[in-house]
């Protein structure tokens, strides 16, 4: 019994799952007017709502918010970037509009990296 449980602490270390979350800010100008979208579905549960937010932004600046391995290198300011926020705030963006959002990339070992934005400043 001494000996599987040596073996046992020996081999849990290292079949541990790392995660870990890089996160950048992200400022910029809405290029078209947009506004949240309602969406009702039909699932196992029945009718639910889903909202979600579509927009494309001038990108004017990024900062990391956090751990940014990748020192949010994808993000160039002066390019155009397409977001899709979801679940979304009822809100409604006018062309022109300075707006802040949050970009995450979760990383889990063995799987692929799941990204999401955060709309936090409209």
């Amino acid at each position: 019994m001494g000996k599987f449980g040596w073996v046992l602490a020996m081999v849990l270390p290292m079949t541990a799952q790392a995660s870990y979350v890089e996160s950048c800010e992200i400022t910029g100008k809405v290029l078209q007017d947009t506004s949240t979208r309602r969406l009702y579905l039909n699932g196992p549960q029945g009718e639910y709502e889903v909202f979600d937010l579509r927009l494309v932004l001038r990108i004017q600046k990024v900062k990391q918010s956090g751990r940014a391995d990748s020192q949010c290198a994808a993000f160039t300011p002066r390019t155009p970037l397409k977001v899709n926020i979801k679940p979304a705030p009822l809100v409604t963006l006018q062309r022109g509009q300075s707006i802040r959002v949050g970009y995450f990339k979760k990383h889990n070992q063995g799987q692929e990296a799941t990204e999401s934005y955060q709309l936090l400043q409209p």
